[in-house]
């Protein structure tokens, strides 16, 4: 059986760091991470090809 690692990450807001975000940060980071998804394989349509 394959191993598999956790993946964690650390937000910070404002310059301090936080163990939770609110519906609205969640939000507003999906918003942007989803535009520089769209940006990112505009401009890299080979890359969108290989999924």
């Amino acid at each position: 059986m394959k191993k598999t690692k956790t993946l964690t990450c650390t937000f910070y807001v404002g310059g301090k760091q936080v163990e939770k975000l609110t519906e609205e940060q969640k939000e507003k980071m999906a918003q942007r991470f989803g535009e520089a998804l769209s940006k990112y394989y505009s401009l890299h349509p080979e890359e969108y090809k290989k999924l």
